[in-house]
């Protein structure tokens, strides 16, 4: 038997279009309510090319994923990690959940007379994820709001900013840059250069990351920032790593996390994801992004962001932390040898922080939209400042691309 939905027609069930435009069956969003307990797990509805079918959704749970976390989330659907099953309605509330937990699910649509599955039976692998979440927070966070309006934001991260007065494409580490402009007024933001050393638009190969810690998390620590970006598409990018090891960050990096004790975050951003993957081709013998292959923010993302990353899995004794370690998160910045794009291309964060749900705090301020790949509801920045769109020049002309394939 075939799926096909009802709205677009392809073989295999429930497909739509995700950030990239790329088809995708299955689960289509995980929404948090924020009540602390429950995510809402919904769907497309799916067709048969078979009149008499009595299509029904089978719903898949887990909390641990294939193990490479620089790649897309996925694991076996079975028996054992069923929720719910032979459900007719386009949604399902998953209760009883863990504050904080990253949870990740497939939906398949079953044929009740035959047993069938869609995409061609085999039964899609598609996992999208959320974490249940509340709007409060303690008053003691393991790393405090970091806004980048003082120099003393410098030395906060390993190694420390580099101060610059404005955008400077020429160096190869993350800076504190005070004067971009924010609408009609300016803010500092921390400011990774899309690297071209000669300032001549044909860029080059670099590699380094600006990291915070030690860190000692809780249960409910998130990580959230606010960032705009504009990199050469699918070849230069950003993305934000964690790790155990005291040594983690600066310029050292290893080419990919070991999921031993250094792990990509990807698979917990649950606002604000990877945008892209660096997998542009280059010519034979021309050096490319060190990330090549991994998840990415890469290309243009030109309004402010929030992003959202939940850490429960690695509080002591969480899942990615059974030995109870401090932890280390940085912010890594990739280029590869050619074309760069644009005189202030880079990746621009601002509003660093880390922080613990639960009471003894203030209520959220009110919800301000912003783009997520895995949800509807949009979650407001806990900060100490209104979210702004940044008014900017990132999205210049390019220079000449000599060799690309």
């Amino acid at each position: 038997m075939h799926f096909r939905c009802k709205h677009k027609q392809h073989h295999g069930y429930c497909w739509s279009r995700n950030h990239s435009g790329a088809g995708l069956c299955g689960v289509d969003q995980v929404n948090d309510p924020q009540q602390g307990n429950r995510l809402i797990v919904s769907w497309q509805p799916g067709a048969s090319a078979n009149a008499t079918a009595d299509i029904v959704y089978d719903v898949y749970r887990t909390t641990e994923i294939n193990p490479d976390t620089t790649q897309d989330p996925t694991f076996t659907p079975a028996a054992a990690n069923r929720v719910a099953q032979g459900l007719k309605a386009l949604s399902f509330t998953d209760t009883s959940l863990t504050l904080n937990q990253v949870y990740y699910y497939i939906v398949q649509a079953r044929d009740q007379n035959n047993g069938k599955l869609d995409t061609n039976n085999a039964g899609n692998t598609v996992a999208k994820f959320n974490a249940p979440s509340i709007t409060t927070f303690t008053n003691t966070p393991p790393f405090a709001l970091e806004n980048f309006e003082s120099t003393s934001a410098d030395t906060r991260f390993v190694p420390p900013l580099v101060e610059q007065g404005t955008p400077n494409i020429s160096v190869a580490s993350f800076q504190r840059v005070p004067g971009v402009h924010v609408g009609n007024s300016t803010s500092a933001v921390m400011y990774a250069p899309d690297f071209d050393p000669g300032g001549s638009g044909q860029g080059a190969q670099s590699n380094f990351a600006a990291a915070i810690g030690p860190l000692t998390l809780a249960p409910a620590s998130v990580m959230e920032f606010d960032h705009f970006f504009s990199t050469e598409n699918t070849f230069d990018g950003g993305v934000v790593e964690i790790s155990s090891d005291p040594g983690f960050g600066g310029n050292n990096a290893t080419p990919s996390p070991n999921n031993t004790n250094t792990f990509d975050l990807g698979n917990y951003i649950v606002d604000g994801a990877y945008n892209g993957k660096l997998n542009g081709q280059v010519a034979s013998g021309v050096m490319s992004s060190i990330l090549m292959g991994r998840r990415a923010y890469t290309g243009a993302q030109p309004e402010l962001q929030h992003v959202r990353i939940p850490l429960e899995d690695f509080a002591p004794g969480g899942q990615k932390n059974t030995q109870g370690l401090p932890m280390y998160i940085r912010f890594r910045m990739t280029s590869d040898v050619g074309t760069n794009a644009g005189p202030t291309s880079g990746w621009y964060v601002d509003n660093v922080i880390v922080h613990n749900m639960g009471s003894a705090a203030t209520p959220t301020p009110t919800p301000t939209p912003s783009p997520s790949r895995h949800r509807l509801c949009r979650r407001p920045p806990h900060r100490h400042r209104p979210l702004r769109r940044l008014q900017h020049r990132l999205l210049r002309q390019r220079p000449p691309r000599l060799r690309r394939l």
